[in-house]
């Protein structure tokens, strides 16, 4: 049986290692799945999942409704890290086709986060996807920020 299959009891958040998401575990390898798995508390729903690159690094973005997180493994010995961007603080969410791969751009007030190297199939429907979970928590954060004159 695959560990896709067999270990799913045994993750707290199944989700990561459905039937549809099977190439993403191919692509990235067991170890960014558990990464996201123990970074994620348990009943946090992820939504969606975007595999690609960060720098020189393997890379997978989970989105839950809150918040998105970015996981990067880079080549070598070097550990995986996780950067966890809430939505709330996300100011900006792009798509943009380079050849025959895409980028998903989430900007910050403070930072720039780039998925690269995201295959066409799957990135322009995700990123939309992603663009509106962040567009729904928009209007809470506009609620809050103070108006200038």
């Amino acid at each position: 049986m695959s560990w896709s299959l067999d270990r799913r009891a045994e993750q707290e958040h199944p989700e990561l290692l459905d039937v549809r998401n099977r190439e993403h575990l191919w692509v990235t390898g067991r170890t960014l799945h558990r990464v996201l798995d123990g970074h994620l508390p348990v009943g946090e729903q992820v939504h969606e999942l975007l595999v690609g690159a960060v720098g020189d690094a393997r890379a997978v973005l989970a989105v839950t409704d809150t918040r998105a997180v970015l996981a990067a493994e880079p080549r070598g010995s070097a550990p995986a890290r996780c950067a966890d961007l809430p939505l709330t603080a996300v100011t900006a969410v792009e798509w943009t086709r380079h050849g025959p791969t895409g980028c998903l751009v989430l900007r910050t007030a403070h930072a720039c986060h780039v998925l690269r190297h995201v295959e066409l199939r799957h990135g322009p429907e995700v990123a939309e996807r992603v663009r509106e979970r962040w567009l729904a928590v928009r209007p809470a954060v506009a609620a809050h920020e103070p108006v200038s004159a």
